[in-house]
């Protein structure tokens, strides 16, 4: 008699364990206040993206993040104005140095311009497949392709032993906010 009640009350444990794991990600990201759903936008940044301070920072700087959807929004159109911060730097430096940046510097600059202009395009189009609930595989494909001009920009600069970034914290701030929108993409939208 004993053996049958421990027998059924580890069955009962077990089952109440596995009722528990059952419960995804996202949904813990959700509290239920007064039988609705509340958006919870700070731990769903803690758990699904590298750079959660930024990603924190957006959702709070937007009142329109209200859902996995609007925090993505928001990412892209804070990693766009990045983008397009570092293109218009770019350009100012191509302009202002003139012939201090000849030869390959000046190559390296312009390849970089036009990285960042096609990162644009590639955060664009991204923007555009989440707001019409475009396919996720192409919206994976255009926040890749956004991360990788962003990087080629990064990797010309170090193929150039005399020259370092001039907009290095710019950089490095575009291609976080570009690593969490991915990071979004892949993990809320699927």
């Amino acid at each position: 008699m004993a053996w049958k009640s421990a027998t059924n009350f580890l069955l009962i444990l077990a089952l109440v364990i596995l009722g528990f794991s059952a419960i995804t990600s996202e949904s813990r990201h959700l509290r239920r206040i007064n039988r609705r759903s509340i958006f919870d936008p700070v731990a769903i940044c803690k758990h699904a993206v590298h750079y959660s301070k930024i990603c924190e920072e957006v959702a709070s700087a937007s009142p329109h993040v209200t859902s996995p959807v609007g925090l993505i929004e928001a990412s892209l159109d804070a990693a766009i104005v990045k983008a397009q911060k570092a293109r218009v730097e770019v350009s100012s430096l191509m302009k202002a140095k003139g012939k201090d940046y000849p030869g390959i510097k000046g190559s390296t600059l312009s390849a970089c311009y036009d990285n960042y202009d096609l990162a644009v395009d590639a955060l664009r189009n991204s923007q555009n497949l989440v707001k019409t609930g475009g396919n996720h595989a192409d919206l994976m494909t255009e926040l890749s392709a956004a991360g990788t001009m962003v990087t080629t920009c990064q990797d010309g600069i170090d193929e150039v032993p005399e020259m370092s970034n001039p907009i290095g914290s710019l950089h490095i701030n575009l291609d976080h906010h570009v690593s969490n929108c991915l990071n979004l993409g892949a993990n809320l939208l699927h």
